[in-house]
């Protein structure tokens, strides 16, 4: 049952993965390339998870102590990288944002034809305006417009909207506060995967380590002659 448990828990990142990806691409232009990464990292750490699991299944199907071994062990140090990742990201995380500001004041004062599509899609879709607020681009050598801001800032899009930027018609809220509150809304529901993940994972290494420890050395793992 753990295995199976874990094998949910496994697709759950996965999905979560596939259905963030979207979303966060979208981000790159102003949070770097590391935001687009995370929907891969857990797709990949969901599918490691599921073959684990999967090994672990067959290893108890079998009363294999190679592969109850291996389930157990993987799932020891996969627990250990995610706790070591969890204390590191917590203690570092105000240099991260600190980073995300940066990268997204340069983007703003570029504004290059490259990325231009992208912030005006971001900010759209977000409600936001430049990055930390919309006198941002006041300082932008790519919009060089003065006291204008993108049409994108318009809480009513229309053409030369933000000319002159109207405070009462356009987005008061920088992109990296709303990025952030994005993240923290959809916080919740990642949380509560990596814990159960974590729960799981910690209960199918026990599961395994006891398994491991009633087979016998030496026991002949079943074939289709027995």
């Amino acid at each position: 049952m753990k295995q199976f448990n874990l094998k949910v828990s496994g697709m759950s990142l996965i999905t979560v993965g596939a259905l963030c990806r979207t979303t966060f691409s979208r981000m790159e232009s102003f949070t770097g390339p590391a935001m687009t990464h995370t929907p891969t990292a857990l797709a990949v750490l969901g599918a490691t998870i599921s073959l684990i699991a999967l090994s672990g299944s067959i290893g108890a199907w079998a009363g294999s102590r190679v592969l109850l071994g291996l389930f157990a062990g993987l799932l020891m140090l996969i627990l250990a990288v995610e706790i070591v990742g969890g204390i590191l990201l917590y203690i570092f995380s105000s240099k991260v944002e600190e980073e995300f500001i940066l990268k997204a004041k340069a983007v703003i004062t570029e504004y290059n034809m490259k990325d231009k599509a992208a912030i005006d899609e971001l900010q759209s879709k977000f409600q936001c305006c430049g990055a930390v607020n919309y006198t941002d681009w006041f300082h932008s050598r790519g919009w060089h417009n003065g006291t204008s801001v993108p049409d994108s800032c318009c809480q009513l899009s229309s053409k030369a909207c933000g000319k002159n930027a109207v405070t009462g018609k356009i987005y008061h809220k920088g992109c990296v506060l709303a990025i952030k509150i994005y993240l923290e809304k959809n916080a919740v529901g990642l949380g509560a995967t990596c814990i159960s993940l974590v729960t799981m994972e910690f209960l199918g290494t026990l599961l395994g380590l006891c398994l491991l420890h009633n087979i016998p050395h030496g026991k002949r793992t079943k074939t289709s002659d027995d």
